[in-house]
């Protein structure tokens, strides 16, 4: 943070000839580094205040900011907090408080002088932790929470990472959430909070920062939608290879960022039926029936072309009603309408965020009902309030869980077995699972499904 707090007040104001504000500044800045206001209340008032004045309320709200990814602002309020216990009575106390801290005693004199009494009397009755957090146990929180920042991002904001090109890789984002975990951290390491109860809030406040980035990166791309009755991810439909003949059956997805247009032409990303490889093929040369395209081929072999007044449309659903504020995450470039077929599938990594969404579904619509809560508990990220409740009583920290304990404790906490996890997701089909998965939720199934 680069200059003290009354050198940078000072200049913003000066800039704007209102210098006499400063007092009036500087006790909502005291205020919210004494955490008698909270950021939503400074910004309002900083803006009332300085209403007009658009570079002097930037600067003011980047100090706010600054504050915030620092330790500078605990080190203040700990100065201030012992001046107040103590009885602020002379400057040399100011001095001497402000070294034991570390601090600029021009900014501790700043803003102890501008707190009313009843404030002073407020800040004084606080009961402060005697340290702040080392840098190993903060290290050792973010390592304790990683796994869950990245389950929500993978869970909730993978389409971040495809449509915003600031993020360029999942550590982008996972710093982001860092990033709110150390201001959580600085928040709340004034009190005297346990290693423990702190990791377990920042927890809720990684769910709390996905959802706000979530909302923060769809609100400009909400428009009016139709809604549509929901049903499989993908359809059966047919290719003919021109040049071999060939007629295989494939899937298609309605996904744009499986479509890229080149020279007039429309290419697709589609899955073998069969084999579930990826391939590219022309949009023309796919068919709604065998017969359709076995109809084509034998035009083709006579030098003829089919004149299709419409060619095949890829999505697998129709349209049932209309619902308002559906949030869309399709972005196209804006020359082309489309977006270029590097940036999206179907790349390996790509490929298996998009079709694991897809998975999710088919499970759930086909899986036993006794199970479909696993399902459920497993899959979403957003918090389950009776779950962590429970967890809480059992002595369990969410947190900290990696998925293989995850899916133990949801066993125990919704009362089914290992062994009946595995039977009802044995009756889902084989084509949403790879051979080890498969064999996996096979291995040890017999007669008896009562064991664990």
């Amino acid at each position: 943070m680069l200059g003290t707090i009354r050198v940078r007040l000072t200049t913003a104001l000066e800039r704007i000839g209102a210098i006499f504000k400063i007092q009036e500044i500087s006790k909502i800045i005291a205020r919210y580094v004494c955490r008698l206001i909270g950021a939503r209340t400074y910004r309002h008032e900083i803006r009332s205040i300085l209403g007009g004045y658009d570079n002097a309320q930037r600067d003011i709200l980047d100090l706010k900011e600054d504050l915030d990814n620092s330790v500078r602002k605990n080190k203040l309020f700990r100065a201030i907090h012992l001046l107040a216990k103590s009885g602020f009575s002379s400057s040399s106390e100011v001095v001497a408080v402000s070294n034991q801290y570390g601090v600029d005693g021009d900014d501790v004199y700043l803003l102890y002088n501008a707190l009313s009494k009843d404030d002073l009397a407020e800040i004084s009755a606080f009961v402060l932790s005697e340290r702040g957090y080392s840098d190993a146990e903060i290290l050792d929180i973010l390592k304790q929470t990683s796994y869950l920042a990245r389950r929500l991002i993978h869970r909730k904001l993978g389409f971040i990472l495809t449509h915003d090109p600031m993020f360029e890789s999942v550590e982008d984002l996972v710093g982001q959430l860092n990033l709110s975990v150390l201001r959580v951290i600085r928040e709340y390491e004034v009190h005297c909070t346990t290693v423990e109860h702190m990791t377990a809030r920042v927890a809720k406040s990684l769910k709390n920062q996905a959802v706000n980035l979530a909302e923060k990166h769809g609100r400009e791309k909400r428009q009016m939608v139709g809604r549509v009755r929901a049903l499989r991810s993908h359809r059966k439909v047919y290719h003919l290879d021109v040049a071999t003949g060939d007629i295989k059956p494939v899937l298609v997805f309605a996904d744009r960022r499986l479509r890229q247009y080149r020279d007039g032409n429309v290419l697709m990303a589609v899955r073998d039926a069969e084999t579930k490889s990826w391939q590219v093929v022309h949009h023309k040369r796919l068919y709604e029936s065998q017969e359709e395209a076995q109809g084509a081929l034998a035009l083709y072999t006579k030098g003829e072309r089919s004149k299709r007044e419409m060619y095949l449309n890829p999505a697998p659903q129709t349209i049932d009603d209309f619902q308002l504020n559906v949030l869309s995450i399709d972005v196209m470039d804006d020359r082309e309408n489309t977006r270029p077929f590097a940036d999206s599938c179907p790349s390996e990594e790509r490929v298996f965020c998009i079709e694991d969404s897809r998975r999710e579904q088919d499970i759930m619509d086909n899986i036993n009902p006794r199970s479909r809560g696993f399902v459920e508990l497993i899959f979403d990220s957003a918090v389950d309030e009776l779950f962590d409740a429970w967890c809480e009583e059992q002595g369990y920290n969410t947190a900290t869980f990696d998925l293989a304990k995850m899916g133990r404790v949801a066993c125990n906490y919704l009362g089914i077995t290992k062994n009946q996890l595995r039977v009802d997701l044995a009756d889902t089909p084989a084509s949403l699972w790879n051979e080890p998965q498969f064999n996996l939720i096979t291995d040890h199934i017999s007669g008896n499904n009562s064991g664990n």
